[in-house]
């Protein structure tokens, strides 16, 4: 079946982490959660304290530790961050890493100690050691810090006639990274500045194109002392430097008169464009791509109107190898000021920037759909389809509204076959498993999340959603969802989408006048299920909300006996939510598209990126051209995940059309939602 392959990538396609509970959605029932409990006996608090004495780096208490430990269920982890913290320190790291491995083969621990261990042996410059041990590495292998390590690695230890295109190739890895001020990108930096390869001033221009303002400072040593002072003033003040050397603009050092005007348009954007409008003929063809390219950037995500012509100034240029304009994204951005052209989307600019992508960019859903819609709006009414086709077959968001383009219904599969006991009770005997969900009784869920999906390795559909099973009866629905989403051809929608407290979501989706439906893709999106979860803004429980916007509607409908300790309780959490999303919904003239970006980026925020409206626009490129990429992301998979919820409740008429009715800027009253 065509939409079952489809529907697998839904977390693929869009990042999104699926949840699910296979509980009849008629139960209203709160799952049994696996986590967040208090530790219950001794050993459980020695291991919660050994684990902080690691991460404080505090070795004789670590190792005074160790009686107490002995026995436990999780006393690997215990010897892992007892391994983990010599090898960062350099005391006797080989023999007792290597000592590691060998008593421990074939674990997750064992990878995350060799991810440990090559960022150790990267920063001492043991280009040997590392080289042979990232063969070995399963896990990891993406992390930034490693790849840069890797490929100073292969620098260093290139004897041949190659050198010269690794480094063109480390040159781009450092303008693209999103964490170029890292300890393995700082080495390849310097390695590379040491032989020629690479300028202080692209070294400056990748830092500070990704805010890295204090590693940016920690790399001006090599400057003399005349040009230290004057980059120093443009980090700190740039306003001040650029206003002292106004009158002569042009004959100013024009690579810090770079870095000064960029950080300049951060807060002051249109003086930042008047002082470019100056130096600009003093610049190279490729200073001139370099700042118009970031100015253009900064304009489109301020939605500013002058975000399409600080583009055309940027000329061919626009993705140099090195430098803040980081290719990629600026040509995204690029396409996304034309979508937000101040007369309506320009569709001849959205294809000039589509056509100067990569041909990975190119066949991304996003910019595939962008281009049938662009090809439609031009006439092409074939190329349309046949863009749209491209990617009908998948399934996410920008694949789904290239289906309803071409009148593509939404079909959803059949159910799978049953899993049985026996295949459970395999789940229930791994000892990885149980290691699991004691990390999550702990509380150390993202060591419970990572040792739950080591175990998930090899196995075929039915073993996935088997685990899955299991990890719903642990109450553990979080992982039951992302475990059930990796089967590729046994597609379990009941397992994926959960519907736990039905009971009192129905009852709230009724007494607000919105769409439980929604409220589900809302949750499912915000907390995964997890009733405990936080965010690392504070946000909190399974509809995450801030203590302070808890509090805010707690005091709004009388909630009585509310403490801010309550805001994790089941029910607390599910009718403060709800409530506030009813109030963002009402702020916002009643479209989920709005209240949904509004409950992610704030009321306030959203007025303010309404009010650039001159017309009514598109609900689609109003989602495209959200500026902060965590809440475009956001709306696509609550959107999404509605839809999905609708179907499987055997409505119709909801599709992701329906959802995306036109945005105006004309908005009720303003009101004191935080």
């Amino acid at each position: 079946m065509q939409w079952v392959a489809s529907l697998i990538t839904v977390a693929i396609a869009l990042g999104v982490a699926c949840r699910a509970d296979a509980q009849p959605s008629g139960r209203d029932q709160a799952p049994a959660e696996a986590s967040s409990a208090a530790p219950s006996v001794p050993s459980d608090e020695a291991l919660l304290e050994a684990r902080e004495a690691a991460r404080n780096g505090d070795r004789d208490l670590l190792v005074s530790l160790a009686p107490r430990i002995a026995g436990h269920l999780l006393e690997t982890y215990y010897e892992y961050w007892k391994v983990s913290l010599q090898a960062r320190t350099g005391e006797d790291d080989a023999a007792a890493v290597r000592a590691f491995f060998e008593r421990y083969p074939g674990t997750y621990l064992a990878d995350r100690l060799r991810a440990d261990w090559l960022l150790a042996l990267g920063a001492r410059g043991d280009y040997a050691t590392f080289q042979g041990q990232l063969r070995e590495q399963i896990w990891n292998r993406d992390d930034l810090q490693i790849r840069c390590y890797a490929t100073l690695t292969g620098y260093a230890l290139e004897a041949g006639g190659r050198r010269d295109e690794l480094a063109r190739e480390a040159r781009r890895q450092l303008s693209s990274t999103a964490d170029p001020g890292g300890d393995g990108c700082t080495a390849l930096a310097e390695r590379l500045i040491d032989d020629g390869r690479l300028s202080i001033w692209e070294r400056l221009r990748a830092l500070i194109g990704r805010g890295q303002i204090a590693a940016a400072r920690s790399s001006l040593a090599r400057l003399d002392e005349s040009t230290l002072a004057q980059v120093r003033q443009a980090l700190d003040h740039p306003g001040d430097w650029l206003a002292a050397r106004e009158r002569d603009l042009g004959s100013a050092h024009r690579e810090i008169a770079l870095i000064a005007i960029t950080l300049l348009a951060r807060e002051n954007p249109p003086r930042a464009g008047e002082l470019a409008e100056r130096l600009d003929p003093a610049l190279t063809p490729h200073q001139r791509g370099v700042l118009w390219g970031r100015l253009g950037e900064i304009a489109t995500m301020k939605l500013l109107p002058q975000a399409q012509e600080w583009f055309r100034r940027a000329g061919p240029e626009l993705a140099p190898e090195a430098g803040f304009s980081r290719s990629g994204e600026t040509l995204e951005w690029q396409a996304r000021a034309a979508l937000h052209a101040p007369g309506g989307p320009d569709w001849s600019e959205l294809g000039n920037a589509l056509a100067r992508m990569t041909a990975d960019q190119q066949h991304e859903a996003v910019w595939t759909y962008w281009d049938g819609r662009a090809r439609m709006a031009r006439g092409d009414i074939a190329g349309a389809r046949q863009r749209f086709e491209s990617i009908a077959g998948a399934f996410g968001f920008y694949p789904r509204l290239a289906a309803e383009e071409i009148g593509r219904p939404l079909e959803l599969p059949a159910a799978p076959p049953p899993i049985g006991e026996e295949e459970i009770a395999a789940m229930e005997a791994r000892p990885g498993f149980v290691r699991a969900l004691k990390l999550y009784r702990l509380g150390l869920r993202e060591e419970g999340n990572h040792e739950w999906s080591w175990q998930l390795r090899g196995m075929n559909d039915h073993e996935l959603r088997a685990a899955a099973e299991y990890a719903r009866r642990q109450g553990v629905l979080d992982r039951m969802i992302a475990t059930s989403d990796r089967a590729r051809s046994e597609v379990d929608l009941q397992q994926r989408f959960p519907t736990p407290y039905r009971r009192t979501l129905s009852e709230l989706a009724q007494s607000l006048g919105i769409d439980q439906s929604w409220i589900y893709g809302l949750i499912r999106q915000e907390s995964r299920f997890v009733e405990d979860a936080r965010s690392g803004s504070g946000a909190q429980g399974l509809m995450q909300l801030l203590p302070r916007t808890a509090g805010y509607v707690a005091r709004r409908i009388g909630l009585q006996d509310y403490q801010p300790s309550r805001i994790n309780e089941a029910d607390v959490n599910l009718r403060l939510g709800a409530t506030y999303l009813k109030l963002v919904y009402d702020d916002q003239g009643g479209e989920a598209l709005l209240a949904s970006a509004a409950y992610n980026a704030g009321p306030r925020r959203l007025r303010q990126w309404r009010a650039t409206l001159k017309a009514p626009m598109d609900g689609a490129v109003f989602v495209e051209t959200i500026p902060l990429n965590e809440t475009r992301n956001y709306v696509q998979r609550v959107l999404l995940n509605t839809m999905i919820y609708a179907a499987l409740e055997g409505r119709t008429g909801v599709d992701l059309k329906s959802l995306l009715r036109p945005v105006s800027s004309n908005m009720p009253a303003d009101t004191d939602l935080p």
